[in-house]
């Protein structure tokens, strides 16, 4: 059978040897080899006669890890690091041995890797010191990603071997991992680590319900295997008419995936489409593409069941095609198409982009781990440990939410989705002819933010009804791109960023007419273009605060008041201004314009309601915003926004 099947090792306990190690490295050199040898004969030697509680010697745990990084081709440093991990936190070496005996590089990350102590018993302490051993692990994560490699195959190997410590342990070891570990592995993209650290501890958390799943997937196996393989077949048939040089197999979802999506959303099997599924491999993303609507013009799309995360990648960059297709035996089956890198990158995450000797260049890296700073707050102290896990899981599962159709179909959306999304995401037909939108019942505004297990029902009309003020609050660049199309607009500014389209950006700060670009902008009173600032140097660093800012004394030494701001001047200002006409008339605001010299690019008029809605363009300029504020404290303009800058008035 043409199944995908996951790398054994990460599942099952073996007894490696060195040789193991040494043959699984031919991407080292003869002298890295050597030096990889040192390094676990130091740590056998360490060791000495330490046994795990299997009875097994103590060696067989860090030489474990360290075969489990060689799937991830990891450099010398790693390796050695991953057998010397435990030297000196269970024996008497010390990091100044380490440092003498190998470098600088591998003492730092064995430090780091080293477990705070826990001194006491009682559950508080024990509590806080596993905290700060977590914060400590991902801290040293933003400055070299071998941490959280090694310590997540460290944790996989400690569940692989579970069976043999007692209960109590086993859920311990097991809630931990759901909670903090494989999050974490999830949130950088390494999903060849985060299925097995899933169902590992969902056999020991829930071991009832474990067994339950397993036996009901286990007797879908055989007959899905072969359905599945038959349409494999079909797809062979048609794409060997191409000369394309794709790669395509069966794949499962990991237990722990259908145990979550029966237990969260009242799932059977049945109705779980991505149960066992079709994985398609190409040479580029053209070919992605062109494959899609090869297969699409042999089978029907189920309804709300495309996704593109190619053109809409997921936030630990997760990128693929996802199609449920209805076939004539209305057996549903998900067929996923990427390329072939898109594969790796999919399944090593981070680990297939990281740098080894932490390249300050490396902007993916820091892009990627940049969620780190914002999890936790290494100054801040928790109640315990439950408040810290909290905090943790709000961070790493932020980016999705799962809402359902009236019918209770799942669908899967950005964290910050509205029912536009949710209809486009259904149908382009949908959100075309979206009139109005329900959740759980109730009718909310279309710029509605949904949230996890919303039903949501559209409400269509027979003309299509798409609006641009769409644009404003669909989340996704697929939606955006539907409502361009609808509204004819030019495709040239499908490639924007999302929340950059026509933002304004300062470029430099000036002090007495000298331009620098070593400066940041406070985050106390977050100064934006137009207002009138001031600076605090320090470190060689200016720091750029309102004037007004509460937490600036204007009598300090280090203040520097000459100020101005250097923003990109050919960018365009996006106001709407609703006026009552009885009060004030058109010609007023432009006569305001002409007296303030102000460059108008655009102008558009409608009525509604009774009353006049506006829309100018303005070129930028020094005195825009001094004009808009005074516009908006006229007699009659019952509305002024910016659309373009937050919170600028």
């Amino acid at each position: 059978m043409e199944f995908w099947h996951y790398n054994e090792i990460f599942y099952n306990e073996y007894h490696f040897t060195l040789n193991d190690l040494l043959d699984r490295t031919s991407y080292l050199n003869k002298e890295e080899k050597k030096e990889l040898e040192r390094a676990y004969e130091f740590a056998r030697n360490k060791h000495g006669n330490q046994k795990r509680v299997s009875g097994d010697e103590y060696i067989d745990h860090p030489l474990s890890v360290a075969i489990f990084l060689t799937s991830f081709n990891a450099d010398l440093t790693t390796l050695q690091v991953a057998l010397l991990h435990d030297v000196f936190e269970d024996t008497k070496t010390t990091l100044h041995e380490i440092k003498k005996e190998f470098n600088s590089e591998v003492e730092y990350l064995v430090e780091v890797l080293t477990k705070v102590k826990e001194t006491n018993d009682l559950k508080d302490q024990i509590d806080a010191a596993k905290i700060n051993y977590i914060k400590k692990i991902l801290l040293g994560t933003i400055k070299d990603f071998r941490i959280i490699l090694i310590k997540l195959c460290d944790r996989l190997h400690n569940l692989i071997t579970l069976k043999y410590m007692d209960k109590e342990t086993q859920k311990r070891i097991a809630k931990e991992t759901l909670e903090v570990y494989a999050p974490i592995a999830a949130k950088l993209g390494i999903y060849n680590l985060k299925n097995p650290l899933e169902d590992l501890s969902f056999k020991y958390l829930y071991p009832e319900e474990y067994k339950d799943l397993k036996n009901q997937v286990g007797e879908k196996i055989e007959h899905r295997y072969n359905y599945v393989n038959q349409y494999i077949g079909k797809i062979r048939q048609l794409l060997d008419k191409y000369n394309y040089n794709y790669i395509i197999f069966g794949r499962a979802k990991n237990l722990y995936s259908i145990y979550n999506k029966i237990k969260n959303y009242g799932k059977s099997l049945e109705n779980i489409y991505d149960l066992f599924g079709i994985r398609i491999m190409v040479d580029n993303i053209d070919e992605c593409y062109e494959v899609t609507k090869i297969i699409l013009s042999k089978w029907i799309l189920k309804k709300g069941r495309y996704k593109d995360y190619i053109k809409d990648p997921k936030e630990n960059g997760y990128k693929s095609i996802h199609l449920t297709l209805e076939p004539e035996e209305k057996k549903f089956i998900e067929v996923q198409i990427r390329t072939k890198q898109m594969n790796y990158e999919n399944e090593y995450g981070l680990a297939a982009h990281w740098r080894y000797k932490g390249d300050e260049e490396d902007r993916e890296f820091d892009k990627r781990v940049a969620w780190i700073k914002q999890v936790i707050d290494w100054k801040k102290e928790y109640a315990d440990k439950n408040e810290f896990i909290r905090n943790l899981n709000v961070n790493l599962f932020k980016e999705e939410i799962t809402v359902l159709t009236p019918k209770g179909d799942l669908i899967d959306l950005p964290k910050g989705s509205t029912p536009i999304d949710f209809a486009y995401t259904v149908h382009t037909s949908i959100g075309e002819h979206c009139k109005q939108s329900k959740v759980n019942g109730k009718i909310v505004p279309l710029n509605h933010e949904l949230q996890n297990n919303d039903v949501v029902e559209i409400q269509v009309g027979k003309n299509i009804n798409v609006s641009k003020q769409w644009l404003k609050f669909a989340k996704t660049n697929y939606v955006r791109q539907k409502v361009r199309r609808s509204l004819n607009m030019p495709m040239k500014h499908m490639i924007k960023k999302d929340e950059d389209e026509n933002k304004l950006k300062i470029l430099k700060i000036s002090i007495n007419n000298i331009e620098y670009d070593n400066f940041k902008l406070s985050t106390c009173c977050m100064p934006k273009i137009g207002d009138k600032v001031i600076a605090i140097l320090e470190n060689n660093i200016y720091t750029i605060h309102k004037y007004n800012c509460s937490n600036i004394n204007l009598n300090q030494n280090n203040l520097i008041k000459d100020v101005k701001l250097i923003y990109n001047h050919e960018s365009i200002i996006n106001v709407k201004v609703v006026v009552n006409e009885k009060e004030i008339k058109l010609k007023q605001i432009l006569n305001g314009i002409a007296k303030m010299n102000l460059d108008i690019i655009s102008l558009s008029t409608q009525y509604k309601h009774n009353k006049l809605h506006i829309k100018l363009d303005f070129m930028l300029s020094d005195n825009l915003k001094d004009f808009l504020i005074k516009l908006k404290k006229e007699k009659g303009v019952n509305n002024l926004e910016v659309l373009n800058i937050d919170y600028w008035l």
